[in-house]
């Protein structure tokens, strides 16, 4: 390609070498891999040459990941919205005016993070009332299995906080062995 960095895989994610050097030591890194590649199999595979461990982890470029990117785009809006303003004329307004000035950028990009990626913090544990217990007592007579319909008709008598399957456990639990 004439240009190479007009390609389309550079428009996304810009690369830390735009310039000559970079692009030629890019370039260059097919080759010299190939090379190694081949010294290798001499030294490993074949055992014509003694064998050289040192330099194989070595690169012609730097090695850039996807987290390197979304790290620099988080400093980078860091920077823009804790700059101050470098125009005399908003920097007087803003000083003279108790309002907030409207941001012409989208408040989604720095809000926190939504409240499920957050971590769960444990709730209190739940204490069964002694008319609870009274209602649920009934289940012990069935000693194999537990009808879906006596399930049903003692989640009425019950709170909401009783579930199918927390009836399930507290019957598991507390049945005749």
């Amino acid at each position: 390609m004439a240009e190479p960095l007009s390609h389309k895989l550079f428009q996304e994610y810009t690369p830390t070498q735009m310039h000559p050097e970079g692009l030629k030591r890019l370039i260059a890194c097919y080759p010299d891999g190939l090379k190694r590649i081949k010294e290798v199999y001499r030294q490993d595979v074949l055992r014509i040459e003694q064998r050289n461990t040192k330099g194989r982890r070595a690169v012609g470029v730097v090695r850039m990941k996807l987290k390197d990117y979304n790290d620099q785009k988080k400093t980078k809006r860091k920077r823009t919205v804790n700059q101050p303003s470098t125009n005399p004329i908003e920097s007087e307004q803003a000083e003279n005016s108790n309002q907030v000035q409207p941001v012409n950028e989208p408040l989604i990009e720095y809000l926190p993070e939504p409240q499920s990626k957050r971590r769960k913090v444990a709730g209190t544990k739940y204490r069964t009332t002694e008319d609870e217990m009274a209602i649920l007592s009934i289940l012990k007579v069935y000693k194999d299995k537990l009808p879906v319909n006596v399930i049903a008709s003692v989640r009425k008598q019950l709170s909401e906080v009783w579930t199918i399957k927390k009836v399930r456990d507290w019957w598991n639990y507390h049945k005749d062995k």
